[in-house]
């Protein structure tokens, strides 16, 4: 069908904000991105935009300069897969369950997971519960109290809400358990909604830190987040104290804005790698609920 001249004009003018509105979201990204391979003292001077004027790794040798990183990066990471993973089985358990409509005191657990949504007891208390389930300076604080958000709840219910009822009823006429239709049948059907949750709760575990600095003591538990927080707050220290020196003719290729760039990239880089793969999943599982079949 050819396009009237208003509905052409209407099409020029989306496109351009649409590409403006990219612009905004991507330059300050790409610009920090750029910032964090340009010498830190050069980039005081400003006029660093599009690429790096004094090109240097050292703002990247800073943040890793550390003898806890490799550490923290396989905690950082374990916590990450193993969270994400169990966190979504666990979720889709309980939802598999509660979307039952003859589950006994069905109501009442939706009511009390509701509950939970809005009020919590606090971060004292919720520290003396650690304290009394043994969590407290071990590895699974950062597993157990993450394995259940009823919001993800509610999303995973409203998706096996669209899975046909009879396909899962023909399942039980042949003889199948529970235990099998849902492991089988339903979560393979549930890619969309796994993908998108699993996201979210990789992004959370891996950009976690409070957990790391006020539920463990140990160094050998500290995450990547808590180890660059602590780089910045140490460089930051240092350039200060230069400062106060009155020292000016330092040689050093980094500051403390180069290397908070570069340790922002370090923080972000792998889950910009693997959002692209799994995008079409995440796109398809936020629309959950809005289109109805």
């Amino acid at each position: 069908m050819k396009k009237s001249l208003g509905e052409k004009i209407a099409d020029v003018v989306i496109y351009a904000v649409l590409i403006m509105i990219l612009i905004v979201t991507l330059y300050p990204f790409y610009n920090s991105l750029v910032l964090s391979f340009n010498n830190g003292h050069d980039s005081n001077l400003g006029g660093v935009y599009f690429y790096p004027r004094i090109f240097t790794l050292e703002n990247y040798r800073r943040a890793m300069d550390n003898s806890l990183m490799g550490g923290a990066m396989m905690v950082t990471v374990a916590r990450t897969l193993i969270g994400a993973v169990t966190s979504v089985l666990f979720t889709a358990a309980v939802a598999y369950g509660l979307s039952k409509q003859d589950l006994m005191f069905r109501r009442t657990y939706i009511v009390i997971g509701i509950i939970t949504m809005y009020f919590s007891g606090g971060i004292i208390p919720f520290y003396f519960v650690l304290k009394y389930l043994g969590l407290l300076n071990t590895f699974m604080v950062f597993i157990i109290p993450s394995l259940l958000s009823f919001w993800n709840v509610i999303l995973f219910m409203s998706f096996f809400r669209t899975i046909p009822a009879p396909l899962l009823e023909s399942a039980r006429i042949d003889g199948a358990y529970e235990v099998f239709i849902f492991a089988r049948i339903v979560l393979p059907l549930s890619v969309p909604i796994i993908a998108t949750i699993t996201l979210m709760n990789g992004i959370g575990q891996w950009s976690s830190w409070f957990d790391s600095q006020f539920f463990t003591t140990s160094p050998n538990l500290k995450t990547l987040q808590l180890i660059l927080y602590e780089i910045i707050a140490l460089a930051a220290g240092q350039e200060r104290l230069k400062q106060q020196l009155g020292i000016t003719n330092d040689t050093a290729a980094y500051t403390i804005e180069s290397v908070r760039y570069a340790t922002m990239m370090i923080s972000i880089g792998p889950v910009i790698l693997i959002y692209p793969f799994i995008q079409k999943y995440f796109a398809k599982g936020m629309l959950i609920g809005a289109v109805k079949g």
